[in-house]
């Protein structure tokens, strides 16, 4: 995937690469995602902006990673996406919650904050030093790795809630102890985040921790970038946020 937003492809040709793959028209696109096809038809014919909701609702329409359209692979490559689509409701309520809590603490890291701290800080972990604490850093997995690797907690992550502490070593031996098919899923994750792509999705965890006397069981929002840093290299931030 493009990291800059200036070498990403436009999003409408993507549209229609898509539309060709799945061979349906712009308009029986529009009619499923449920958009106007007159707006998005002069959108793309005049390469203006689409906004994310209308993107959102065409990836959920075709079941289409919304990262694919600010990628180059090809539509060959698409498979079905393994990301819970977000109803318009849970949208709205994720979208006003988060409103309601810039309006309480402006210090509070959501997802949209750490899109934006990525893009102005040019991917360089020193942007994210005022919310650190807010989030779980993994080393980027390297190739023939076989397990994620731990670099470290947030004191205020949702990990360091749910375990109740910050303990590297603990989460690092949940993370080994996991069953096999869980933990090549996680790898598999962070190694395409690896490669430059955003990857959010809803989680559901029913698990048991090391040294920890409650399963957790939990449903959560996770994103997942790549950020460098000029003494460790590529590292994985976690940004993850409890639903239920």
């Amino acid at each position: 995937m493009y990291k800059n937003k200036t070498d990403a492809p436009y999003v409408g040709t993507r549209i229609e690469e898509l539309c060709r793959h799945k061979k349906i028209t712009l308009r029986a696109l529009c009619h499923a995602a449920g958009l106007k096809y007159q707006t998005l038809h002069a959108q793309i014919s005049n390469q203006r902006h689409i906004p994310f909701e209308s993107m959102r609702k065409i990836s959920e329409a075709t079941d289409t990673s919304l990262s694919w359209f600010a990628s180059d692979e090809p539509p060959s490559l698409l498979t079905e996406s393994d990301v819970t689509p977000l109803s318009d409701a849970l949208f709205d309520q994720l979208l006003q919650t988060t409103k309601l809590r810039h309006a309480q603490d402006e210090k509070v890291l959501d997802a949209h904050s750490l899109a934006l701290i990525y893009y102005r800080s040019g991917g360089l972990l020193s942007g994210l030093e005022p919310y650190i604490e807010q989030v779980d850093i993994f080393h980027a997995p390297q190739h023939g790795d076989t397990r994620l690797r731990v670099f470290r907690m947030g004191k205020e992550s949702l990990t360091s809630k749910t375990l109740k502490r910050t303990d590297i070593e603990q989460l690092q031996a949940s993370l080994d102890a996991a069953p096999p098919q869980l933990r090549m899923r996680f790898l598999a994750d962070y190694q395409q985040a690896a490669k430059g792509e955003f990857l959010y999705t809803i989680e559901t965890l029913n698990a048991a921790a090391v040294d920890h006397g409650e399963r957790i069981r939990m449903d959560y929002l996770r994103l997942l970038i790549r950020f460098d840093s000029e003494d460790h290299g590529p590292l994985i931030v976690n940004l993850s946020e409890l639903l239920r």
